[in-house]
């Protein structure tokens, strides 16, 4: 049966090449995968040779277990000397291998590991039925399609000049809103005292939430752009302050 789609991807990742294969097939587009698609006794190399000549796009389910596999390296080289578009479909941050890049500098890229995993797949299968109808380029020469497999080390030294700064400013924040904490002692009034508490928490805080802040939308897998280190921040600068007030009612003052 002729295929639209020849997907490649490493025996470790055959439950990612199974859904891949699962939701291009629901939009109808037809694909061609080696565990499903060739014949019991049927000579490897020569399917996989003769269905990627058959395709008109292969999508790679880059991972960095396909990234170090010979099958897969060989497929991309096959892919291209023949002139197929190719859509890798990352799921790591990891930059291809120095052989595997230089089959994959004009390919097609959806950043799975940077995105809801439903919007990636959107992406996917976008992609392709615009390279079938025409509509995208075989060969994604320039434009977003197109990842840089740059180091970006001017951009690194620069994000951790940047961080060491912000870093130093917050650390100044955090000894004043100490100094300020303490002064609590010469408060006469427990409204004044909340006040210097709450001015010193205030800079405090930031720190905190700057430290911990994208720790915590690591490990509960918080994707939300509004979720930020400020935001967790000031989130638990104000509960904090509401759970005082009530105290305060509680106790009566």
């Amino acid at each position: 049966m002729a295929h639209d789609v020849f997907v490649s991807f490493s025996s470790a990742n055959k439950n990612y090449a199974d859904e891949v294969v699962r939701r291009l097939e629901q939009r109808g587009i037809r694909c061609w995968y080696a565990d499903r698609d060739i014949p019991s006794g049927a000579d490897w190399a020569g399917s996989i040779i003769a269905a990627i000549r058959q395709c008109r796009i292969l999508v790679l389910v880059f991972t960095d277990e396909s990234n170090a596999s010979q099958q897969v390296l060989r497929e991309a080289s096959n892919a291209v000397s023949q002139g197929k578009a190719i859509v890798a479909f990352s799921l790591t941050k990891s930059k291809p291998s120095s052989s595997l890049q230089y089959f994959l500098a004009s390919s097609h890229w959806v950043d799975a590991w940077s995105m809801n995993i439903e919007k990636a797949f959107s992406q996917l299968e976008m992609k392709c039925e615009m390279i079938l109808n025409g509509t995208l380029p075989v060969s994604a020469s320039s434009g977003p399609s197109v990842r840089s497999f740059s180091d970006g080390s001017a951009k690194s030294v620069l994000r951790r000049t940047g961080r060491a700064v912000l870093g130093v400013i917050l650390f100044f924040l955090m000894v004043v809103g100490f100094f300020m904490t303490v002064a609590l002692g010469s408060a006469e009034t427990v409204n004044e005292r909340l006040d210097y508490f709450m001015g010193g928490i205030a800079l405090i805080i930031p720190f905190l939430g700057f430290v911990f802040g994208p720790k915590l939308k690591r490990k509960f897998n918080m994707k939300s752009a509004v979720i930020t280190p400020t935001t967790i921040a000031m989130g638990a600068m104000i509960a904090l302050y509401l759970i005082l007030l009530i105290l305060i009612k509680i106790m009566g003052y």
